[in-house]
């Protein structure tokens, strides 16, 4: 099971991001992705509250770091605003596509 991340807003020049979850030690992540990328973590979140974000330019300076993000669980899609720091969770509206009202009482 795994989250998908995003991010939006990233600075300036910026052209690649990656993402860490439990800071880069245990779980890293050695994949620079395009800032359009969506990342499908690999491995189990499990409510873990230390998601790390680095964005770097096309040299691979740091624009943009952040850590100790979360918490993140499996199964959902988050997205993460560079220029708020926030981390989101997206949620989808449910559809009413088949949604008929066959009578109504009027009182």
């Amino acid at each position: 099971m795994s989250f998908s991340l995003r991010i939006t807003n990233a600075p300036w020049f910026s052209k690649y991001w990656t993402a860490n979850l439990r800071a880069g030690s245990v779980y890293p992540n050695p994949y620079w992705m395009p800032l359009s990328t969506v990342w499908e973590c690999p491995y189990g979140a499990y409510g873990a509250t230390d998601l790390e974000i680095i964005v770097v330019n096309s040299d691979y300076d740091i624009k943009h770091s952040k850590n100790g993000l979360g918490p993140v669980y499996d199964g959902r899609e988050y997205e993460y605003n560079c220029s708020t720091g926030q981390l989101s969770e997206i949620v989808t509206q449910p559809q009413f596509d088949n949604f008929v009202i066959k009578s109504f009482n009027i009182r």
